[in-house]
């Protein structure tokens, strides 16, 4: 049986260099909610992605190198 163990989120985005950064995080199922790959619905991983947006998204805003005027 194929458990997932953790899930892993990513997002992009370009600082002001142009360059790409990228923000991650992983969750890690508990025990109430270990369960076979197939069994996991792509709803149920959007749901847990849209409760991690926010920190990315500051990860990554933090990432941007400022520019010089």
């Amino acid at each position: 049986m194929d458990v997932v163990e953790t899930i892993t989120f990513i997002r992009e985005g370009v600082n002001s260099e142009g360059k790409i950064s990228q923000a991650s995080a992983v969750y890690v199922p508990g025990a109430d909610e270990q369960k076979p790959r197939d069994q996991w619905s792509q709803a149920e991983i959007d749901a847990i992605g849209d409760n991690l947006v926010a920190q990315l998204d500051a990860t990554l805003l933090g990432s941007k190198t400022p520019t010089l005027v």
